[in-house]
């Protein structure tokens, strides 16, 4: 059970975390050397993914400054 929380919370979708699963050694932390193309894949889509969700978090957070009528503090 503390491998699939800490699966999830690394951000593994459960179709990848099934497949991690069945590839697992022993102990907590032993995760087949075959795995790491997919959980490499994984961490550069999620690498894509920060520069287009920081883009959407300025965006949101510019809306919602707006509607509260306040300045816009930056989260960097």
């Amino acid at each position: 059970m503390r491998r699939i929380r800490a699966l999830l919370g690394a951000g593994l979708p459960t179709r990848v975390i099934a497949e991690v699963l069945d590839r697992v050694c022993g102990s907590e932390g032993e995760i087949e050397p075959c795995l790491s193309p997919l959980l490499v894949a994984r961490l550069d889509a999620i690498d894509e993914q920060l520069p287009d969700l920081q883009g959407t978090r300025s965006s949101l957070a510019a809306l919602v400054a707006a509607a509260e009528g306040r300045k816009l503090a930056t989260a960097d």
